[in-house]
């Protein structure tokens, strides 16, 4: 049986379009992995077997009386926050909410620091979250869990800003 060029320059240009397609696949998913980390920090440990202490912690970048005036504008209206939110990097174009706590108000008080310095407006917040939050990924082929932090200043008078912490993996 005799092949035509025809019939080969069909299969190779075929040939071509299934590479392209395969190698495209990967760059796609990638690309709706966990947004590109933006400045906040997350650190997780495990005290006891049934909670992950979460460590979330950063800086606002802004001049430190743009910082003040923030500070100082949710103390006098009692207004806006800090709202931390753990979230479940899986494929996909959502990634689900683990696990997600609002810190009214500012300064030293119980669950959040937000406070005023010369690198910008910082946060910190530590909490224990319960084991089986944090474990996103439990199947045969799957078991590593990766999380991430979202991290929303809302101080109503000029906006939003946000920041997210880079990926951590692990199994919970």
């Amino acid at each position: 049986m005799r092949v035509s060029s025809t019939s080969r320059v069909g299969a190779a240009i075929g040939a071509a379009a299934i590479a392209a397609v395969l190698a495209v696949g990967p760059l796609s998913a990638s690309a709706q992995a966990a947004p590109p980390a933006t400045g906040a920090q997350l650190s997780v440990y495990a005290p006891n077997p049934y909670n992950i202490r979460v460590t979330i912690s950063g800086t606002f970048r802004m001049s430190r009386v743009e910082a003040d005036t923030i500070i100082q504008y949710m103390v006098d209206n009692r207004v806006g926050g800090v709202t931390y939110t753990l979230r479940a990097d899986d494929p996909g174009s959502s990634d689900d909410v683990v696990f997600d706590r609002m810190v009214t108000g500012t300064g030293y008080m119980p669950g959040g620091h937000l406070v005023a310095t010369d690198s910008g407006l910082s946060y910190l917040k530590v909490m224990d979250v319960p084991r089986e939050y944090m474990n996103e990924d439990d199947n045969a082929f799957d078991e590593t869990d990766e999380i991430y932090a979202q991290v929303h200043l809302n101080y109503a008078r000029g906006g939003d800003r946000f920041a997210t912490s880079p990926v951590v993996a692990r199994n919970y």
